[in-house]
């Protein structure tokens, strides 16, 4: 992306010995490049401890996932489960290594199955939406029209199904779809996307403390795999797995193991060993406990004081776990678990079980339908009041009502860290530094502690990002850095605080100080030939 280009001059601060240490999303680059390439890119910066996600490049530790099994598993479910014959596939870049091995998986799961691969339904993809609606536009006009279309991951599994929903393609039932990642928009999409969940969040935490570990043990960790595994959705023709759970039942062999169990222990062999439910979420690890202890105490002695007792229980137990809407959204699957345990152990109470657990089902229910309309009230009046500031500092008509009006809406944007910073000197574009940073640079606004701080008047080595003495008194854990351009020319770049934003807010902050920054300067400029007019003028016609 052309566009985009000018903010590779970030990668010329790592060309200092100020690091600790570099976590590389391999991934990421892979996207554009070939390992090759991003094998050539970072041996500069070899001497400094780096471990990358996903993709082995060098010789250092690498947190990588198992491509293959979640995606052979999720395939084979389509052709075994579904019958679906007539597979297409959306596939990665050419040359990136992990759009190989998915695409490898892809060939070698129907050649086990002795279906041929139709070459009218593989197209080459980015990894993008964009291109996954194209892809989906290519496949879909071919007179003969697959059953099914994977993609290899979901985000242009996502772009192809907007193709097909414009079309008026119904998902599943005439053509089913999956993906690869288990984003979040894939499952909240009109039709939840069947995909192989991939553990990103499990990875940059595996990353990170490896790194932290190596830098402080100066010992190289060993290389880390992570597991994937198929989730089942409506775009292939199922439904979730949580649906599924509330229909799981019981032989008599396992009605006696559970009458030597307690309810708690029943509970947990139900949620571990057959829903396969992860319990690691939950902040009180004996929430569950008392809530089917409190249940139990209902079944065996029926009143209306133990009935509000335990939905206060139940309740509270709502309350403190609703922060984590990952957590909340398995209760489905407990309150299964948990009329299992009970038709065990209730004393075959069941005109008083199906009750009470349907009124904990609306329980939940509630309280997700309440989580996600505060959280989208919440963001609505976030972005309302980032779009106001970022109006006003767009408004800003020079240099210094920039700076004046930055002061302002710092606060009002509840940063706690910002740090604006100048290059010095002429301004360069990317392609006259060759990539390389404007040398020398100034802090011009700087607001820590939520506190504007009247900048040190130095000018210091960009590269240093800020004046060693400065970094030290930071307390922040996450700073993140950006550059600002105009015209390809380079300007300065951004150093805040990342707490409790979305991405979409540096970056909109980031494009409109770039503009303010261009207007200033070009008022400057102006204001400086206006100037020297005055002065031509006044040598050439002296009074």
């Amino acid at each position: 992306n052309k566009e985009d280009h000018p903010h590779n001059i970030l990668y010329d601060f790592l060309h200092t010995d100020i690091w600790d240490g570099i976590v590389m999303t391999a991934t990421s680059f892979g996207a554009c490049n070939t390992k090759e390439q991003i094998a050539d890119f970072f041996k500069p910066f070899s001497h400094i401890p780096h471990v990358s996600i996903g993709i082995k490049i060098t010789d250092e530790p690498c947190v990588m996932v198992d491509n293959k099994t979640g995606l052979a598993a999720m395939i084979s479910h389509f052709i075994e489960k579904h019958g679906y014959k007539d597979l297409g596939f959306i596939s990665g870049p050419r040359n990136n290594p992990e759009a190989e091995i998915r695409y490898n998986v892809f060939k070698s799961v129907l050649k086990d199955h002795n279906i041929d691969i139709n070459p009218d339904w593989i197209k080459e993809g980015d990894f993008q939406v964009d291109r996954g609606y194209q892809c989906m536009k290519e496949i879909w006009s071919q007179p003969v029209k697959p059953r099914a279309i994977i993609a290899a991951n979901d985000m242009m599994i996502l772009g192809g199904y907007n193709y097909l929903y414009k079309q008026g393609v119904s998902v599943p039932s005439e053509v089913a779809l999956g993906g690869f990642d288990d984003i979040v928009e894939s499952r909240f999409n009109r039709v939840p996307i069947t995909t192989v969940s991939q553990p990103i969040e499990n990875q940059s935490y595996t990353a990170l403390k490896m790194l932290v570990d190596y830098i402080k043990t100066k010992q190289k960790p060993a290389d880390i795999y992570l597991e994937t595994e198929a989730i089942y959705r409506e775009s292939c023709g199922c439904f979730s797995q949580a649906i599924y759970n509330s229909g799981i039942t019981f032989n008599d062999n396992d009605r006696k193991k559970f009458e030597d169990l307690s309810p708690e222990a029943s509970l947990n062999f139900v949620l571990k060993d057959r829903m396969k439910v992860s319990l690691s979420d939950f902040k009180n690890k004996n929430s569950l406990n008392e809530i089917i202890n409190s249940l139990m105490k209902y079944l065996n002695a029926p009143s209306l004081e133990n009935e509000e007792q335990f939905l206060r229980i139940f309740t509270d137990i709502i309350i403190e776990e609703s922060e984590n809407l990952s957590s909340l959204s398995i209760w489905n699957n407990i309150l299964s678990a948990i009329r299992i345990c009970c038709l065990s152990h209730g004393k075959g109470q069941i005109s008083l079980l199906y009750p009470m657990i349907q009124k904990c089902f609306i329980l939940v229910s509630e309280k997700i339908d309440q989580i996600l309309s505060s959280r989208i009230v919440q963001q609505t009046e976030n972005f309302i009041n980032m779009q106001k500031s970022l109006q006003r500092i767009m408004e800003a008509y020079d240099m210094t009502e920039l700076m004046s009006r930055l002061r302002d809406e710092l606060k009002r944007m509840e940063f706690t860290t910002f740090y604006l910073i100048l290059f010095q000197g002429d301004l360069k574009t990317v392609y006259e530094t060759s990539y390389k940073l404007p040398e020398k640079a100034k802090i011009v606004l700087m607001f820590r502690d939520k506190q504007i701080i009247q900048p040190p008047e130095d000018i210091f080595l960009s590269r240093d990002l800020i004046p060693e003495d400065l970094f030290k008194k930071e307390k922040q854990n996450t700073l993140l850095l950006q550059v600002l351009v105009f015209d390809e020319k380079l300007a300065g770049y951004l150093f805040c605080d990342t707490i409790g934003k979305e991405g979409v807010v540096f970056e909109s902050l980031r494009s409109q100080i770039s503009s303010s920054l261009r207007a200033g300067y070009l008022i400057d400029s102006m204001t400086n030939n206006q100037e020297s007019l005055k002065i031509s003028r006044k040598l050439l016609f002296p009074c």
